[in-house]
């Protein structure tokens, strides 16, 4: 364009400037940048809101800042440095300039209140959060959806769920303020009213979008009901809403959760669109069941679109799972020498990892050594896990989270050192470390009905003596005593999958989803509960999907 002598105007250049946000650095917007200071357009206020909406996306607040100071007209300035603050991590930055519009005597809009609602989410500040609400309403901006719908979001995540439904019952109803209240019963865990929620703003004349879809496929995800969530994909087709890539991921990982490889298979070959974010969903889900498999599915990949690191990422996770570390290994260097991607601390963890669980801890420590374990729940959760057969229990020390400690007695247990298990296992109450309680949905035909306690009592009880009956090949702890075995013997899944025998046909496969990690004694148990039942037994826990098949083997082997 400028080749040929025409010079870009206001709208080229917030255009240009928009895809240069989207860039891997700010080099390419400076340069921009500068060609708009030469042309005269660095006060346009279209422009400008492009300059700060690029900066405020690399976290380059101090030049977003800057051009808002040269601009007369600041409104859509004022608005974007705002947004911006709220939505890229500074939402104590975003509050106080909130703070200064206020003082300023400047319009505060809707987006304002928005980004200052989401700002007090982001920091869990329910008091700030409802002396905005007070502001909206002093300002005669409360009633407006978008408005609306994040004072809901912000109630929602601060945990004050009674207050969301009252913003969501107190003005009219749209379809930003029902897919907040959607979102904010899927995060309870309320599914039954989500369902609910769901019919009613049909019923209410409004059609349903990706976003009211996702929560309520997330809903169903949560409940385990596979029926339900074929029923939703069969209403998303008929509303023509197929073509959305985010839905297509959605649904196809969905049916891997709740029905296997091969029926999410038989949907991903279907999808309309299939862009690279698609791409890894897939090879996620193929390398959970096999790396060949993923591997294959790599080589399809390159035929329509070209991988991205996080695609050897899902590579490397299936190499850990499998003890694969040659493979693992192979990866790195496929990512390196084929594809000209450098492999970034992610991979090399993963690719540790892997080594630790082969139980080469001597190679693993070197790679570890200036790359610590994540101090969040799941990492150091897993990290745990994984080396509960060769860590010494001295290096489980620094994370007061309730899931973590009972790792660590798990350490101390099979480290036979009872004493230092009971300390552990007692430790969370000491620093009042929180878990939430067990729980499980097995999903059956609707038409079949709880049978009598007694009956059911009876299958427990009849597993409960072959479990013990098989106990040399069931993992145990020096810690076991017959409280103990009792507490194992009810675990959740155990009595879900009883009650799933007792309620389908021979043969029916019985699908379990639970909230926690299976721990395990149930993961061995579950194996020998197949064989015996000749049943294929579907559980999906908090980390992985584990598919238990006729003959007692289960598609982690024996990693989880």
């Amino acid at each position: 364009m400028q080749a040929d002598g025409v010079k870009p105007d206001a709208a080229t250049f917030a255009s240009v400037l928009n895809v240069c946000s989207m860039m891997s650095d700010v080099t390419h917007g400076r340069h921009i940048h500068e060609q708009v200071k030469s042309a005269g357009f660095e006060s346009d206020s279209i422009v400008a809101k492009a300059l700060i909406d690029m900066y405020s996306k690399f976290r380059n607040f101090t030049d977003a800042r800057a051009v808002l100071e040269k601009l007369s007209s600041k409104q859509l300035a004022l608005d974007a440095m705002m947004a911006g603050l709220a939505e890229y991590g500074h939402p104590a930055d975003a509050l106080q300039f909130y703070e200064e519009l206020k003082v300023s005597g400047d319009e505060l809009t809707n987006i304002v209140y928005v980004s200052a609602l989401k700002s007090c989410s982001r920091m869990s500040s329910l008091e700030e959060g409802r002396k905005i609400h007070e502001d909206a309403k002093g300002r005669n901006v409360v009633n407006d959806p978008y408005v609306s719908s994040a004072l809901i979001d912000m109630y929602s995540k601060c945990g004050s769920l009674d207050d969301a439904f009252k913003v969501f019952n107190s003005g009219k109803c749209s379809l930003a303020t029902y897919n907040a209240m959607l979102r904010a019963y899927v995060q309870y865990g309320h599914f039954e009213e989500t369902l609910k929620l769901f019919q009613n703003m049909q019923h209410d004349g409004l059609n349903p979008n990706e976003a009211s879809v996702l929560a309520v496929l997330n809903a169903l995800t949560t409940s385990g009901d596979l029926g339900d969530c074929k029923r939703l994909h069969a209403y998303v087709i008929e509303r023509d809403l197929e073509a959305s890539a985010a839905l297509g991921r959605a649904f196809i990982t969905r049916y891997a959760n709740l029905a296997g490889i091969e029926e999410a298979q038989v949907h991903y070959e279907t999808l309309p669109l299939r862009d690279v974010t698609t791409w890894n969903t897939w090879l996620a889900i193929l390398a959970d069941k096999d790396y060949r498999a993923a591997l294959k599915g790599l080589e399809e990949m390159v035929k329509e679109v070209k991988p991205v690191p996080g695609t050897f990422s899902n590579l490397l996770n299936s190499c850990r799972d499998k003890d694969l570390v040659g493979e693992s290994l192979e990866v790195l260097k496929l990512m390196n020498d084929v594809h000209n991607l450098k492999p970034n601390a992610e991979h090399y963890a993963l690719f540790a990892d892997t080594v630790e669980r082969a139980g080469r801890l001597n190679d693993a420590e070197g790679l570890l050594k200036d790359l610590p374990v994540p101090a969040n729940f799941d990492n150091w959760a897993a990290f745990l896990s994984d080396f509960k057969s060769h860590l010494s229990a001295n290096s489980c020390f620094g994370h007061e989270c309730a899931s973590d400690f009972k790792w660590v007695s798990d350490v101390y247990a099979n480290d036979e050192l009872r004493m230092d298990a009971f300390k552990y296992y007692v430790l969370p109450k000491a620093v009042e470390a929180w878990k939430n309680p067990g729980s499980v949905v097995v999903e059956s035909e609707p038409e079949m009905t709880l049978m009598r306690g007694t009956e059911l009592t009876e299958k427990i009880e009849k597993h409960k003596v072959l479990f013990k009956d098989g106990r040399r090949v069931v993992r145990r702890s020096p810690t076991s005593d017959k409280a103990k075995e009792e507490a194992l013997c009810g675990h959740c899944e155990r009595l879900a999958i009883s009650f799933g025998i007792l309620n389908t046909g021979p043969g029916t496969t019985i699908r379990v989803s639970k909230n926690l990690r299976v721990c395990a004694d149930c993961h061995t148990v579950t194996k020998l509960m197949s064989k015996i039942e000749k049943r294929d037994i579907i559980i999906r826990d908090s980390y992985r999907i584990h598919h238990f098949n006729k003959s007692g083997e289960c598609s982690c082997n024996d990693f989880y």
